[in-house]
């Protein structure tokens, strides 16, 4: 099986591949449809298009395909294609997706769906090393005064260094080796670089590897479970800000995963440990009552959260980023008033104590750009 990013590319037939460049290939045989097909097309870029069909009933072919439009419509870049086992993808490497086009096979029904996409080569592990990028900013936090702040990669990551931007590097320790239900995840401190807004750097362990370790942002779609009763995921991926929910919205980072219904007025947390979730007691008296979703990220998820007791309501931006165990809960920048305390003592449980947040960005740096 073939996937970009966690969007699987079925291939129940062999189909016609080719990886060459600068060449137009635009005149190869089309292949069945229930299998896809990718072809380069003429650039040296070696530009790819994906086309094929999901054929897997309403329910998941309906799955695939909005996490599909989504992902291909949202602020993700540099997504990784990839086969896993010895289905191998044409040319293995990070894409960025140009134009999707994504529709059910007959209008009035949504048991099969086609997609035809469009990608450009960004990189690949070969040519560039995988990166996260930091902005560190002060935030408003009534739950604490700590000025640590950390970022995760994946614990097998390899060649580890900070970064300047520019020509200066250095050899970091993580602090801690974190498990989370999406892999084991090395944790850094920013505090530890010799220089500001540090970028850390580092080989990645595998295109599936660094992408299992992301966070995520589900949609539970109105279903209880994450997996259905044969173990296959029914919820689904939200990859754009403006996604409407059709159930409660899940954030993880694989450490805490915080269920958010604001229509129901309810909210929820859990911790993974020892290969499980475990549900943490948050308090009573609140309730989200408005979830704005402002970044969905590998590295970070946020969103700006109305909560009411009743009678008073109060925003906060929550932050959840990838390694930490706890979220940041910070006053929106037009508050007027501190955090009532009554909601901090009902989101102590989950919340972070530091005052400033990291703003990861997972991105790509060119070997050729960093001075050996």
């Amino acid at each position: 099986m073939k996937f970009l990013y966690f969007s699987p590319i079925p291939t129940t037939a062999q189909p016609q591949e080719s990886t060459t460049t600068g060449k137009d290939l635009s005149t190869l045989d089309a292949v069945d449809l229930s299998s896809s097909k990718v072809e380069a097309i003429g650039s040296q870029a070696a530009d790819v298009t994906i086309n094929g069909q999901y054929r897997y009933g309403t329910k998941y072919a309906t799955k695939f395909a909005r996490e599909l439009d989504e992902l291909s419509d949202s602020a993700y870049t540099s997504v990784p294609l990839f086969g896993d086992g010895d289905d191998e993808a044409s040319r293995p490497g990070y894409y960025a997706i140009d134009q999707a086009v994504v529709e059910p096979l007959h209008p009035n029904s949504h048991d099969v769906w086609t997609y035809d996409l469009s990608l450009t080569l960004e990189g690949t592990q070969a040519t560039h090393r995988q990166a996260v990028a930091t902005s560190k900013v002060s935030v408003e936090n009534d739950f604490g005064s700590d000025q640590t702040t950390y970022i995760a990669i994946p614990a097998d990551a390899s060649i580890v260094e900070w970064w300047d931007g520019d020509a200066a590097t250095e050899e970091p320790t993580p602090i801690e080796t974190r498990t989370s239900a999406f892999g084991d995840l090395d944790v850094y401190s920013l505090n530890a670089a010799s220089y500001s807004d540090p970028t850390l750097l580092y080989r990645s362990p595998g295109y599936e590897a660094d992408r299992d370790v992301h966070c995520r942002l589900w949609d539970t779609y109105g279903r209880g479970s994450k997996t259905d009763s044969d173990g296959v995921v029914q919820w689904v991926r939200a990859f754009a800000t403006d996604h409407e929910p059709r159930g409660k919205l899940v954030l993880s980072n694989g450490l805490l995963r915080v269920t958010l219904d604001a229509r129901g007025e309810t909210m929820s947390a859990e911790r993974w440990s020892s290969g499980s979730w475990s549900a943490v007691s948050i308090g009573v008296g609140w309730a989200p009552v408005d979830v704005d979703v402002r970044a969905i990220a590998p590295a970070r998820i946020e969103a700006r959260i109305l909560f009411s007791d009743g009678s008073e309501r109060y925003a906060l931006d929550m932050i959840l980023s990838r390694g930490a165990t706890d979220a940041l809960f910070a006053r929106t920048p037009n508050a007027q008033s501190p955090t009532p305390s009554t909601l901090m003592d009902w989101l102590d449980p989950i919340a972070s104590t530091t005052i400033y947040s990291a703003q990861p960005e997972q991105t790509l740096v060119a070997r050729t750009e960093v001075a050996e």
